[in-house]
């Protein structure tokens, strides 16, 4: 994301035309720094005359794509494509679209993301690696596999319904970290202990325990990254062992 602001920053002057430029510097040093809650409170405060209309636009599309927005940044990465695109490159048409998909398939509709993001790729082939393009193939497929279901929706029989949760302290105390763990919960029939975890980024499960909850497995592939852990002995003065673990 770094290198996609940058990348936009360089264009600023472009356009800064006309605008103050000190609201425009406010909000890219925000999005330079990924620090998306104060993004948040500087497109809520500064003047919007004090935008220019490529940031304006930018800045609520990763409002809601980072804070799990959709109802914000879906119609925002409309207008960006149908108003901006002459102003993004092959990398920032390329990222913009990869978020794009990411919040139509949180919104369920999967086929329009796959097929948005199948129609970019085939535009920009040719300008980008071999990795890149296996790499947003993968999304692609996920996207179309995930097309045939009708995930992430919750229904109740009657106009509202309850969800019961309790609230669980995880980590040290000093970190006031919580999680929410569901009550009475069930997969497919089968009773389940879930836990939201609100800062994963991927959840990973073993396949005989989605076997157990009868789970349909997608004609998709994804490409995860892990960390190798290597455990030191050392000695202190009095040659009790400590142990060290470096994490890579």
């Amino acid at each position: 994301m770094k290198k996609l602001i940058l990348t936009l920053w360089i264009c600023l002057c472009s356009f800064s035309f006309g605008y103050s430029q000190s609201s425009d510097e406010k909000i890219a040093d925000a999005m330079n720094n990924s620090d998306w809650f104060a993004l948040d409170s500087l497109y809520q405060t500064e003047p919007k005359d004090s935008i220019s209309d490529f940031f304006e636009i930018f800045s609520r599309c990763l409002i809601g794509n980072r804070l799990n927005r959709p109802d914000v940044s879906i119609p925002a990465f409309t207008e960006l494509f149908n108003t901006q695109s002459e102003n993004l490159d092959f990398g920032n048409m390329l990222n913009s679209s990869m978020m794009f998909a990411m919040d139509l398939s949180r919104i369920g509709d999967n086929k329009t993301a796959a097929k948005m993001l199948s129609s970019t790729l085939d535009s920009i082939r040719t300008h980008l690696d071999s990795t890149t393009i296996a790499g947003v193939q993968q999304f692609i497929n996920q996207y179309k596999a995930l097309s045939k279901y009708d995930p992430y929706k919750i229904t109740f029989k009657n106009s509202s319904g309850t969800i019961p949760f309790k609230i669980v302290p995880v980590g040290p105390e000093k970190n006031n970290s919580v999680l929410i763990h569901l009550k009475d919960s069930y997969i497919n029939g089968v009773e389940a202990d879930i836990t939201f975890d609100t800062g994963a980024g991927v959840n990973i499960i073993s396949e005989s325990l989605a076997l157990k909850y009868n789970l349909i497995p997608l004609e998709a592939s994804s490409t995860v990254g892990g960390s190798r852990h290597t455990k030191w002995e050392i000695r202190n003065s009095k040659g009790i062992k400590n142990w060290r673990y470096d994490c890579y």
